[in-house]
């Protein structure tokens, strides 16, 4: 179904474009959503509020709210409360602020320096309204366990918007199928002591288990005893020197995840072959972009290739093309933001093949001015789920508004969790699923996913066919 997939000089124009010049993305090494996801958890959390007993799920099959109100900005946290509070499938909206869901993104392309803003609309795919909140949930046993248990980190202020995107894509994947599953929502405060804890109740309730969302979490539940099967939805902290390969992780426990190390692996793997053997990588100073050159040189020396001398813009574009014109190689494997990839573009050769990771690409642009025809030529890793034609046919709810490819690639990890769940419900080991996120093949203690090849053509992407 799907293909296989600063300081910047003010005055230099790209002399490739008719568009407007792009603006330079930060350099400095302050806000970064990757790291922010590596370091978050080094600083004390604030403390929230008490959170609410459980609700009583609705039944299913039950009729879709026209709608739920938009999301708005978090209000200051209150003392944590001890409990782990459990949510059933149709809670009432949650209040989220939409700059910190941002920091909860495994391939976010926000500036460094972003500040807070309005969160964005999000999809009224959350099923009926809420009904009476119960007081307790009952503790099943081994022989009682049922559905799926979905732990989300929705009472962290910076996570709390990513947590409801993909609980969003979640439930639209829910909603779409015969026979649903049901699931309860284990809420958390992002803290690796809580996921522990919502993973211990969890496990005691719920066939299959999916979460939690963020590395710190996810590398909380190493070492733990992992009794049903389990899908988290990132990856632990790779091993120091380890050039983004994951920790070993438990027996029933497999990763659905999004990161930029998958992309840039991705990205060697599609170019790598006996015409493409060497390979320049460029680079801005960035955390998270010098971790997606690492990962893309580690895979391409893996498969055999060469790779020359990396060029590491610093404000000098000069450099940059001499640099690449220098190496001499098959491919340029570009690691960058959209804003430098739109600058970048013209001195990484007009001939040369670029590669690039899912964060040169910003969206479609909105009108024929807009058009990126300075990015023309460059190809990315990508998700389906972004650039299909039509959507609908899929029969999944759509977003009341459209989302940030950010937002959108949320959702469509949310898609996938609930459909990887429900095969693991039914007894499914090993399978295979054509993903809204990529082709997948579940393994017995892994999951493949092959995404897809996009490229910037008359100034927008389009599938690599």
């Amino acid at each position: 179904m799907f293909a296989a997939m600063p300081a910047l000089c003010a005055a230099q124009e790209n002399p490739a474009s008719t568009s407007p010049p792009a603006p330079a993305a930060a350099q400095s090494e302050g806000f970064n959503p990757f790291n922010a996801l590596r370091n978050f958890f080094d600083r004390a959390l604030p403390a929230q509020a008490p959170t609410p007993p459980a609700v009583t799920a609705p039944t299913p099959g039950a009729a879709a709210a026209p709608g739920t109100p938009n999301m708005v900005a978090t209000p200051a946290p209150q003392p944590i409360a001890p409990v782990i509070p459990i949510v059933t499938t149709s809670p009432a909206p949650q209040t989220t602020s939409g700059a910190d869901t941002a920091r909860a993104i495994p391939l976010l392309s926000q500036p460094d320096t972003a500040q807070p803003s309005a969160a964005p609309e999000i999809a009224s795919t959350m099923g009926a309204p809420a009904v009476p909140r119960a007081t307790g949930a009952p503790q099943a046993t081994g022989a009682t366990r049922a559905g799926i248990a979905l732990i989300l980190p929705t009472k962290a202020p910076a996570f709390a918007r990513a947590a409801e995107v993909t609980r969003a894509g979640f439930i639209a994947a829910r909603n779409a199928g015969k026979d649903a599953v049901p699931f309860t929502l284990f809420e958390t405060d992002g803290s690796p002591e809580r996921a522990r804890a919502a993973y211990r109740e969890a496990a005691a309730q719920a066939l299959v288990v999916v979460g939690p969302l963020t590395r710190s979490e996810v590398g909380a539940l190493i070492g733990e005893s992992i009794s049903v099967p389990t899908l988290v939805l990132n990856l632990p902290e790779p091993p120091a020197g380890a050039l983004g390969s994951p920790a070993a992780m438990p027996q029933k426990m497999r990763a659905l995840a999004l990161n930029i190390e998958q992309d840039a692996q991705s990205a060697a793997h599609a170019m790598y072959g006996p015409e493409r053997q060497s390979a320049v990588v460029v680079t801005i100073n960035s955390a998270l972009q010098k971790r997606a050159a690492a990962a893309f040189t580690d895979a391409w020396i893996r498969l055999g290739g060469q790779i020359g001398e990396p060029v590491e813009y610093s404000g000098s574009l000069a450099r940059v093309r001499q640099g690449v014109e220098r190496a001499k190689a098959d491919i340029v494997f570009l690691a960058a933001d959209a804003a430098n990839a739109r600058l970048l573009r013209p001195y990484l050769g007009r001939n040369n093949t670029v590669i690039a990771t899912s964060q040169v690409y910003s969206g479609a642009p909105k009108s024929e001015a807009q058009k990126f025809h300075d990015m023309n030529g460059i190809r990315f890793i990508d998700l389906p789920w972004l650039h299909l034609a039509d959507r609908a046919s899929l029969g999944f709810a759509q977003p009341d508004t459209p989302l940030s490819p950010d937002l959108d690639r949320l959702y469509a990890l949310g898609i996938d969790a609930y459909r990887v769940a429900r095969e693991l419900v039914r007894g499914q080991g090993e399978f295979d699923l054509d993903g809204v996120t990529g082709k997948l093949r579940v393994l017995a203690g892994s999951i493949e996913r092959e995404p897809m090849q996009a490229e910037f053509r008359d100034g927008e992407a389009s599938p690599v066919r």
